[in-house]
């Protein structure tokens, strides 16, 4: 016969029993909230644990049963009962018996309750230590107590404090035994590699949990370990890894501190310098990691082991890791040994190609070609060095014959078999009746038509084969081709992240006025800013206006008032043809009056102060450290970009997408405005727009009649309308399309002449006009100014009207579809523009909607498939 659950309780502890009673009378008055089947099974989890309980252990019940659990209010008994628990009972009656001590202890005495002894606290999550106490009592105080004191502590935040505590204590439970009970001890020796690997850290996860350790132990015991710290030009540098890893190579970078480079003696800044040694030595802390012989020896002789058998390790590191990072480690070790070490030095299988005017050299691995054929190299190696003696005599520079020969190097390596170009060299390119040429041909265009690789790449591919047919004399096989005008017009379709609106031009020539004007700048960032609005008015390359030289500027003197200036500007695009531009003197916006101000005014002191040097002869050029520098072209675009958001810019500048937009049209505009008012770069850009920018009426209206005139042509029997009609929702019985919305009444004139024009292809009469390209100039358009219809309208632009520019491409420039193409294009802008005054944040969403997923699926039907065709 079953007995009552009760008084079996009763029997065992009247103290619980009476306890128990009281938490039911608490419930039923409403004093505490909680359900009676809760209390019900924490009642039963309490007694089946104390029936479990083995006799040899029933003296740590005793007070328990005597007093209930006001026993609990000592910690230490608590504590024990819980060890003991654990110790005793299987783990499920264990868990149920804690957890009913814990909740009815909670709820009968709360003003005294400060949570279970097996966790503390930190930050507002509890770590359990109940694992480390089942192994040691001894350790499981001195990890709480080490604990408290780090929580105490004012380093780090308080969510890196839970983490790091988090890991320390998963550590010791995977650690700590009877022998080993020492927390500190402990703490010391789990600093090594192999004992967090122990406790099963994975091996890429070594460095950053070794960091937390770390940050851990510097808190707790700070006569044990301290971070060891390095000064670089006043900034500090955490060097404590490498402390651990090798204490020579830290006493060998210690000493290099005070050399001229660490000092910023050369005029670098403090935080370049600390971020390449930063780099270097987590570059060499990685490799540590990957090579124990390199590791054994780099704690010995600390930088010099990066020697060790003829630059193994250096090599070593330059093959496996990025080439910034291994550029870095020789760098560092070249300050320490003084020998140079760079790349080419390194490796006999590297081709380098110096430019002479920016002194940059650029690097070519062809290690790869030399396990393909020896006499392929040899041929490649021979071909370099002719090309690079003659380089001053081609229409080409270093920067070409790099690209050609990379280019070549993944032709020979990824087209060509093995076996059948083994001993020949450059000659595969004609052996076997050109058939070895004709394979590597026909291989290329099968990857264009697996879409392996692009077009245009492929194209660079069959480029570089056709030059070095003609410099070795062979015969170029005109096979296999992969280019058509067709597919040429569609790649370069231009999208909408391709280039600049209107309003992102507009801000970037406001900027950069505002940026001319300033008086106080370096002459560095004066030129930049000079550089910019050339650009921007000329469109002209990068490189081109960094390479223009004073004798480039010819004015003619002719007997007339007006006094042309030409310019020659060598484009590497165009093979180094020089191209002449002629500017007159007299028109006030003209970009000539930007390079005489750079040549005449800002460098001529410049200039004459470095007379009879070689770069003197450029137009860019600076003093730094004593020395005549002239803009790297690799670099202005960037710097300009950061000189521009410091000025509160929100337009990032890039070169190519202004030449794509045709600044220069868009900046003759514009400077009309900026010459109007004055006083305009004294105010920000919101202010200035709000308050200066106006628009030409006149001309507007010029050109929406002039386009206007177009439609009515391209779409006979519509009524066209030059005005926008923006609404907040449509009307009832607004008909919606894939531009907007068309409020034409059924029946409507628009819709006769459509069904007149497809009655042929309409199975049921049509009382709705369906010509959505003719949308957008209709009288009876209307638009919602949200990020939807955005998306919409850029997808018309860059995906149906551009598939129509792909089958007009042949057309005439003058012919009707090219002027309605462009109308069109044009009529997509100036809504988009009206839209973005009603709701500018909606533009902006519907963009990011676009540039994201790309066409709109209201217009899927619409764009042709020409995939597969060559």
């Amino acid at each position: 016969m079953m007995t009552n659950p009760r008084q079996r309780l009763c029997d065992i502890s009247p103290a619980l029993e009476q306890e128990f009673m009281e938490l039911h009378y608490k419930i039923e008055n409403g004093s505490i909230k909680a359900s009676k089947v809760t209390v019900k099974g924490y009642r039963n989890g309490l007694l089946q644990g104390i029936k479990a309980w083995p006799e040899v252990s029933a003296d740590h019940l005793a007070h328990l049963q005597n007093h209930g659990v006001k026993s609990l209010r000592d910690q230490k008994y608590w504590l024990h009962l819980e060890i003991a628990a654990f110790s005793n009972l299987e783990k499920q009656k264990a868990v149920a018996f804690t957890r009913s001590l814990d909740f009815l202890y909670r709820l009968i005495h709360p003003e005294n309750y400060t949570g279970k002894p097996t966790f503390v606290a930190v930050h507002g999550s509890l770590v359990g230590l109940l694992d480390i106490y089942l192994k040691s009592e001894l350790l499981g105080d001195s990890v709480r107590s080490a604990i408290t004191k780090f929580v105490d502590s004012e380093a780090l935040s308080k969510a890196t404090k839970v983490a790091v505590v988090q890991q320390v204590v998963s550590i010791i439970k995977a650690l700590a035994s009877d022998e080993n009970s020492d927390v500190m001890v402990l703490l010391e020796s789990v600093l090594d590699e192999g004992h967090l690997i122990e406790a099963g850290i994975k091996k890429h996860r070594v460095m950053p949990v070794r960091s937390q350790l770390r940050a851990f132990i510097e808190v707790v015991y700070p006569d044990l370990f301290y971070r060891q710290k390095l000064l670089i030009g006043g900034r500090s540098l955490d060097v404590t890894e490498l402390h651990a890893t090798s204490k020579t190579a830290l006493m060998q970078i210690k000493a290099l501190v005070g050399n001229t480079y660490y000092s910023g003696e050369y005029g670098h800044s403090s935080g370049g310098i600390k971020g390449r040694l930063s780099c270097a030595i987590r570059t060499i802390l990685r490799f540590v990691t990957k090579d124990e012989y390199f590791k054994k020896l780099f704690m010995e002789v600390g930088l010099d082991a990066l020697a060790a058998n003829d630059y193994r390790p250096l090599k070593d590191i330059f093959q496996y890791y990025k080439q910034y990072e291994a550029t870095s480690v020789a760098n560092l070790y070249e300050h320490y040994s003084g020998v140079e070490v760079s790349q080419r030095i390194l490796f006999q299988d590297i081709l380098c190609f110096e430019n002479e005017g920016s002194g940059k050299v650029k690097t070519l691995d062809i290690s790869y070609i030399s396990e393909i054929c020896s006499k392929l190299r040899e041929d490649i190696v021979r071909i370099h060095e002719e090309e690079t003696e003659l380089i001053g005599q081609k229409n080409y520079g270093a920067e070409t014959l790099h690209a050609r020969f990379s280019k070549l190097v993944k032709v020979f390596s990824s087209y060509c078999n093995r076996g059948a170009i083994k001993g020949l060299g450059l000659s595969l390119l004609s052996a076997n009746d050109g058939n070895i040429q004709l394979d590597i041909l026909s291989r290329i265009q099968a990857d264009v038509l697996t879409k392996s690789v692009s077009r245009r790449t492929a194209e660079g591919y069959i480029s570089a084969i056709r030059w070095l047919c003609g410099i070795t004399g062979q015969k170029f096989i005109n096979a296999y081709r992969v280019t058509s005008n067709r597919h040429a017009v569609h790649a370069s379709r231009m999208k909408s992240c391709d280039t600049y609106t209107l309003d992102e031009v507009r801000e970037l020539t406001f900027h950069i006025e505002k940026g001319i004007l300033k008086n106080d700048w370096p002459l560095q960032d004066k030129l930049a800013m000079y550089f910019a609005r050339i650009q921007i008015k000329t469109c002209w390359n990068t490189s081109s206006i960094a390479k223009i030289e004073c004798s480039d500027i010819q004015q003619i003197d002719i007997p007339t008032s007006n006094r042309p200036i030409t310019i020659l500007v060598q484009k590497p695009r165009k093979s180094y043809q020089t191209d002449h531009f002629n500017f007159d003197y007299k028109s006030s916006r003209s970009a000539i009056h930007d390079l005489l101000t750079v040549r005449d005014t800002l460098t001529r002191s410049t200039r004459s102060k470095y007379a009879g040097y070689d770069n003197s002869r450029f137009l860019f050029i600076y003093e730094e450290l004593d020395q005549l520098k002239t803009i790297n072209y690799n670099g202005i675009v960037a710097r300009i970009a950061t000189i521009l958001m410091g000025l509160g810019c929100s337009i990032k500048y890039n070169s190519v997408k202004l030449r794509k937009t045709g600044s220069n049209e868009v900046y003759r505009q514009l400077s009309k405005d900026f010459r109007r008012y004055k006083d305009a770069f004294k105010h920000t850009y919101p202010t200035f727009i709000k308050n200066y920018q106006r628009v030409n009426e006149a001309s507007s209206k010029a050109t929406l009649s002039d386009a206007a005139k177009i439609m009515e042509q391209y779409f006979s029997g519509k009524e066209l309308s030059t005005e926008i009609k923006i609404v907040t929702e449509y009307e009832y019985g607004t008909q919606l399309t894939p531009v907007g919305g068309c409020n034409a009444e059924k029946g409507s004139k628009e819709a006769h002449y459509y069904a007149k024009q497809n009655r042929l292809l309409a199975s049921n009469k049509i009382d709705r006009c369906g010509d959505f390209m003719a949308c957008i100039w209709c009288k009876h358009y209307r638009v919602v100014a949200d990020a939807d219809h955005v998306w919409q309208l850029l997808s018309f632009k860059d995906y149906v009207l551009g598939d129509m520019q792909g089958a007009i491409a042949h057309f005439s420039d003058v012919s009707l579809q090219k002027q309605a193409h462009r109308a069109l294009s044009e009529r997509v802008d100036e809504i988009i523009s009206k839209l973005k005054i009603t709701n500018s944040s909606q533009v902006s969403l519907g963009r990011t909607l676009f540039k994201n997923n790309g066409l709109h699926p209201v217009w899927n039907y619409a764009i042709s498939d020409i995939a597969g065709v060559i």
